[in-house]
């Protein structure tokens, strides 16, 4: 299992699993897409309408080509310095605001290139025939078909800024499914723990996060006391009835899971329903009440014999059980 984990890290999620290789694969997606698109639509184009003599035409799709090189090679220039940018930790977030200028420099650029080029040709009469301003009008008028299409590709980059967090998506998919793989392992063996033999279960945990319910039935069977976990307050109240006898504490959290009839009963709640059968001053469990927002318990903290603040304290637990002679005073508990 170890050598297939260490396969799948370093191999599938290669490209995706640093920020300095999510930036390389976000380069050239952008070039591959943007080059693919350019090409198509030069391809289009070639296929389409032109000026009707043959030397015009010539210079209306070297026009066209030109457009498409020079944006092109304006554009690898640009996504290149985005790149650079994310590799030496520069401001990213200054380089983005610019990002729509740049690329509408590149566009200007294009067809600035185009002009010059057609200016020169037409100077030194590269192309043979007559040196003739329309012919340098038919290079920029297949230059500006192309501007469309280059609109396309401005309005599209910004749309693919965020690439480089949706291609972390199927590593931290995968990190998702391990962490819940491993959580639900770790609470089926201990479930499996308290679950043995026929011993009545000494404490009932109400709690709702599995994570947190492994926690509490780790930390019962460190000091040797077995346990009954439920996850929501219905289900406490049921076993609390039926086994009031053997229950010595109740470990219990405040928001908890909805049951299967729809009441949402609150750790809060579940502790003023109990009072009214089990007073805090005259039953034989106490419960301890563990809450990441104590302070929301106000006067109902009182209804409990012990308050903890996630993330709790197992020593702080260990003295009041020891308090209260549910553990030995003089014995010593591992609670790492």
């Amino acid at each position: 299992m170890a050598k297939r984990k260490k396969y799948f890290d370093s191999k599938l999620l290669l490209n995706v699993s640093t920020s300095s290789s999510r930036s390389i694969l976000h380069a050239i997606i952008l070039l591959t897409g943007a080059g693919l698109l350019l090409a198509g639509i030069l391809y289009w184009e070639m296929s389409h309408a032109f000026p009707d003599t043959l030397d015009k035409a010539q210079h209306f799709r070297v026009g066209q080509v030109l457009a498409v090189v020079i944006f092109y090679l304006a554009y690898i220039c640009i996504v290149v310095r985005v790149l650079v940018v994310g590799r030496v930790n520069e401001s990213m977030t200054r380089v983005l605001l610019w990002l729509p200028a740049m690329i509408a420099g590149a566009l200007i650029l294009s067809i600035a290139g185009v002009f010059l080029a057609a200016f020169f040709k037409e100077f030194f009469d590269m192309g043979g025939g007559n040196v003739e301003w329309q012919d340098i009008e038919a290079t920029i008028d297949g230059a500006i078909t192309i501007v469309p299409f280059v609109g396309i590709i401005m309005a599209l980059t910004p749309l693919f800024i965020p690439l480089d967090m949706l291609m972390q998506l199927p590593k931290l998919m995968f990190n998702d499914v391990r962490t819940g793989i491993s959580s639900l392992d770790s609470y089926v063996k201990i479930l499996n723990w308290h679950n043995r033999g026929k011993i009545f279960p000494e404490v009932l945990v109400i709690e709702d996060d599995i994570d947190c319910a492994t926690v509490a039935m780790n930390f019962c069977r460190n000091i040797g006391l077995t346990c009954f976990h439920v996850s929501t307050a219905t289900a406490g109240l049921k076993y609390l009835y039926d086994h009031d006898d053997e229950i010595r504490f109740v470990m219990l959290d405040n928001f908890l899971r909805v049951d299967n009839e729809g009441c949402n009963m609150t750790g809060a709640d579940w502790l003023v329903k109990i009072n009214d059968v089990y007073p805090a001053t005259n039953r034989n469990f106490h419960v301890v009440m563990i809450s990441g927002h104590t302070e929301m318990l106000h006067d109902i903290a009182s209804l409990a014999d012990l308050i903890l603040q996630k993330p709790w304290s197992p020593a702080r637990l260990i003295d009041f059980l020891k308090e209260k002679k549910i553990i030995k005073r003089e014995e010593t508990f591992y609670v790492g």
